[in-house]
């Protein structure tokens, strides 16, 4: 599924990834290309093709290889997404829900507008912090305040009760 930078997908055209050269890429088939590239220590995450179930995996995948660098934020660039469905917003939330996770935020530019109205009608587009490219994101990224070191989300253990003092 992870091929070598240096082969370049027909989803992902040379526009697209102009910023900086690609740290790696993951695709399925024809159908999804998730390229994966850094930008001011931003990690950019580019999704071309269909957004959908077969998008799952490289996207999941690109996910976790942004987060190891615990990241403020992760941006992710739909300008080449040319199709998407329902399962495609429900990805970008489990995207969400787990940069949330590590202590990151999901940043999302160049929304299609098919994607865009399936957000608004889950009520989920507010939960995305959005911008018109990934170019304006990375701008508006720079200029967010610097968060102070926050540990990781971790599951509250249970409180022991000891019966004999109860």
């Amino acid at each position: 599924m992870t091929d070598s930078p240096s082969r370049t997908s027909s989803l992902l055209d040379a526009r697209v990834l102009q910023m900086e050269p690609l740290t790696q890429w993951w695709h399925h088939e024809d159908v999804v290309c998730v390229a994966l590239r850094s930008v001011n220590r931003t990690p950019v995450v580019t999704v071309g093709g269909a957004l959908d179930r077969r998008a799952s995996q490289p996207c999941r995948r690109a996910l976790e290889a942004a987060l190891r660098a615990r990241p403020r934020c992760v941006l992710v660039d739909l300008t080449a997404v040319t199709s998407s469905d329902d399962y495609g917003v429900g990805l970008l939330e489990a995207m969400r829900r787990a940069a949330a996770w590590h202590g990151s935020r999901l940043w999302l530019a160049a929304v299609p507008e098919a994607v865009r109205v399936r957000l608004e009608q889950s009520g989920l587009l507010v939960e995305f912090p959005t911008s018109r490219n990934a170019a304006r994101a990375i701008e508006e990224i720079k200029r967010l305040p610097a968060r102070s070191a926050e540990p990781r989300h971790r599951p509250s253990a249970p409180c022991a009760v000891d019966s004999r003092t109860a």
